[in-house]
């Protein structure tokens, strides 16, 4: 039987793009809308999804990276028309369609496109040096026996000025336990400019370049991380676009975990994971750029998007209630689910009540700065007079933990920092939440 498999899917995206532009807020399209060129997400489909597929098959490609592949044909020839037939069809709904062609990328078994493919090759490693892990950000274990590594990939941030305080969160979690973590600069190689995003026809080609410079940059460092210690395993922490990147890596390692991107990269069945390889994806259920509008993300959503796919013992999720899309460590049910992949015990992040009354500067600046910030916020002293508040997080138990975070931070560096992670332990104790005062004065 004649099937086309995930089309309706993934051309959703393009008559989203049509009612933009006939509403005026996609503009600058048209001018290269006859430009076909194969994106990313058409040479991963050919290596997972297309591959697994029998009998004659065939990818038609169009402007924008868009693709379509069909498969079960008699011949050769049907499963090359149909492809053309059905990619035209909807190439039509497009505002480039009416000046620009679909093309064939594949037939059969057989990538058939005679251009150059935009960027490295996909599954090759960039060649030496890996300037980007020799610049990294790094994060040594406390008591500096190293039983991993932590490959950590940014998503569409400002890496060259250093970590948020939500990835420092993780990357001290993990340095607590002798993980050992790269923070990467992707733009110390020469690759195109930063562009976040859908990759219309005006930025398709630079968007793809820069993916695919990420996942050979990745496959380099993965290379040279093994080629220093054969027998440390290797884990990929990733965040945002940088789960894209993840996703697209078909290394042995010993996990990833995910924050803050879709299972999938563009839907969820195209992805280059092997499948022994174990992926915790963390959610934020208020994270906007995930599901737009009001719908919050769900288990239930989770489950219903991500499908029977990712349900398996080595692709699992949590969802972190009232967090966004910068998900830190810090919450409960988060920390439970990465211990566990870990194979640790959890813990509690309990923090402890303040005593005694404010003085000086902290007194000053509880009253003058923090009473006048939003709601959602918290007031930390340390034992020697110091303190920390912090406020503008989607919960309050982020602004706890991060003001926790900060006056940790302040009072002895990264030695309290990694008692803070390691058992709950924190050397700063809880004065304010909100607006009322928690301490025993």
């Amino acid at each position: 039987m004649n099937r086309c498999l995930d089309s309706r899917v993934y051309w959703s995206l393009t008559l989203a793009i049509v009612l933009l532009w006939g509403l005026g807020l996609v503009s600058g399209l048209v001018a290269r809308a006859a430009e076909t060129i194969p994106g990313i997400e058409v040479e991963i489909a050919f290596r997972s999804l297309y591959a697994k597929e029998k009998k004659h098959k065939a990818i038609a490609i169009s402007p924008a990276g868009a693709w379509l592949m069909v498969s079960g044909l008699r011949t050769v020839e049907k499963a090359r028309q149909k492809a053309l037939r059905d990619c035209a069809y909807w190439l039509r709904k497009t505002p480039w369609g009416r000046d620009s062609k679909c093309d064939v990328f594949a037939l059969d078994d057989k990538i058939v496109w005679s251009q150059p493919l935009l960027g490295p090759l996909l599954g090759e490693p960039l060649p030496p040096p890996d300037v980007p892990l020799g610049k990294a950000r790094k994060y040594y274990p406390d008591n500096g026996k190293v039983r991993g590594f932590v490959l950590a990939l940014h998503g569409c941030s400002k890496p060259w000025a250093g970590p948020m305080p939500f990835e420092e969160s993780w990357f001290y979690f993990f340095r607590a336990r002798g993980l050992q973590v790269f923070y990467l600069n992707s733009y110390d190689d020469p690759m195109p400019n930063e562009k976040c995003g859908w990759a219309d026809p005006a930025r398709f080609d630079d968007v793809t370049r820069g993916n695919k410079t990420r996942i050979a940059q990745a496959k380099r460092s993965i290379g040279e991380l093994r080629k220093r210690n054969p027998e440390v395993p290797i884990y990929i922490w990733s965040h945002s676009g940088g789960g894209n990147i993840a996703q697209s890596l078909d290394d042995d390692l010993a996990g990833m975990f995910i924050v803050g991107t879709k299972c999938g990269v563009g839907f969820p069945t195209l992805e280059l994971v092997r499948p022994n390889v174990p992926v915790l994806f963390i959610f934020g259920a208020d994270d906007d750029r995930l599901v737009k509008g009001n719908t919050k993300i769900t288990p239930k959503l989770i489950n219903k998007v991500c499908g029977s796919y990712y349900r398996s013992k080595t692709r699992k999720w949590v969802v972190a209630s009232e967090a966004g899309h910068l998900t830190t460590i810090w919450r409960q049910n988060v920390l439970d689910a990465v211990s566990a992949m870990l194979g640790e015990k959890s813990f509690q992040l309990k923090p402890l009540l303040a005593e005694g009354a404010l003085q000086g500067e902290a007194r000053r600046k509880f009253d003058k700065e923090y009473r006048f910030l939003p709601v959602k916020k918290a007031f930390v002293i340390g034992p020697d007079g110091s303190f920390s508040f912090s406020s503008s997080w989607n919960s309050q138990e982020d602004a706890i933990q991060h003001a926790l975070y900060e006056c940790a931070r302040r009072l002895r560096g990264a030695e309290a920092l990694a008692s803070y992670a390691e058992g709950g332990v924190q050397p700063c104790r809880l004065y304010a939440v909100g607006d009322k005062v928690v301490a025993a004065e």
